[in-house]
C-alpha cells in the first residue's frame, strides 16, 4: 500500500519537476514585489512611502548587532527630517527570502547604496516582515555596513 501511495504522490508530482517548475510561497512572492516596490521608493525619495512600509506598532531598528525599539511615529518623523537623503542610486543585491509563515518572511542579502556626494556602499541587510491588514511592513530591520576587504 505504501508502495501505491508513494508512486501516486511521485505521479502527480513529475510534470512540474520535470518541467523544472516550483511554486513559490505566497508570501515570498509578495515580499519580492515588495522589496522592488522598496527599491523603486527609496529611489524616488519617497519618504512617505518608506515610512508607510514599517509595521504601525513599531519596528526593531538594528545596526552592527545593536537593537533598538523605534516607535511608528519615530520612523515617519526619521524620514520626515532633513537628516535621511535619499540616495543617487540603489540596488538590492543576494536577496534571499525565507517564509516562516503564511503571514511572516524573512529577507536577508546586500544593497548597494550611493550617496550623491561619495562612493558607493555595500551594505548587509536583514529584513523581518509581517503581513498586517493585507500589506506586508517591516517588523525588525537589520542595516550594517559592510567593511572594505
Amino acid at each position: 500500500m505504501r508502495a501505491l501511495v508513494l508512486a501516486a504522490v511521485l505521479l502527480m508530482s513529475w510534470p512540474a519537476a520535470a518541467a523544472g517548475q516550483t511554486a513559490e510561497p505566497a508570501i515570498v512572492v509578495d515580499a519580492r514585489a515588495f522589496m522592488e516596490s522598496y527599491a523603486r521608493d527609496l529611489r524616488a525619495g519617497d519618504r512617505a512611502a518608506i515610512s508607510g512600509r514599517y509595521d504601525r506598532s513599531g519596528a526593531w531598528i538594528v545596526n552592527a548587532g545593536r537593537a533598538m525599539f523605534v516607535p511608528h511615529d519615530a520612523v515617519v518623523q526619521r524620514y520626515a527630517g532633513t537628516d535621511w537623503v535619499a540616495p543617487a542610486a540603489f540596488e538590492w543585491r543576494d536577496l534571499v527570502f525565507i517564509p516562516s509563515g503564511e503571514d511572516a518572511v524573512t529577507v536577508v542579502g546586500r544593497f548597494l547604496w550611493t550617496p550623491a556626494d561619495s562612493a558607493a556602499q555595500l551594505v548587509s541587510y536583514h529584513g523581518q516582515f509581517v503581513r498586517r491588514d493585507g500589506d506586508l511592513r517591516i517588523l525588525v530591520e537589520d542595516e550594517t555596513l559592510v567593511p572594505a576587504e
